[in-house]
């Protein structure tokens, strides 16, 4: 039930720049279950685009590092779920660079 309803806290509030699955990295390991992954953003500008790219590939870079996932697992989640928050971010500044004018086919 804790699980349910940190996750339902953690969907509802996108500020904490959390995945609304994030218990799932705590549950991964025993249940050999993937990790989330944020959806993609489709940015219009080539900047926004290239932090997309960066986030997601430092996203990989870290769920693959399964020995630091082992050895250094508080420092690891801090680094993952700064990356969501920099996704999150990320996300609300695309959504408002999309809605330009200017950006509209």
């Amino acid at each position: 039930m804790a699980r349910y309803e940190a996750e339902e806290i953690g969907g509802k509030h996108s500020a904490t720049g959390l995945p609304a699955d994030f218990t799932a990295y705590a549950i991964a390991p025993l249940r050999s279950l993937p990790l989330p992954f944020p959806g993609r953003l489709d940015p219009v500008g080539v900047a926004f685009a290239q932090r997309e790219r960066d986030i997601a590939h430092a996203l990989h870079l870290a769920h693959e590092d399964i020995q630091r996932q082992a050895e250094d697992t508080t420092a690891w989640l801090r680094e993952v779920f700064q990356l969501w928050h920099s996704h999150s971010q990320l996300s609300e500044a695309v959504r408002v660079d999309n809605a330009r004018p200017c950006n509209q086919p």
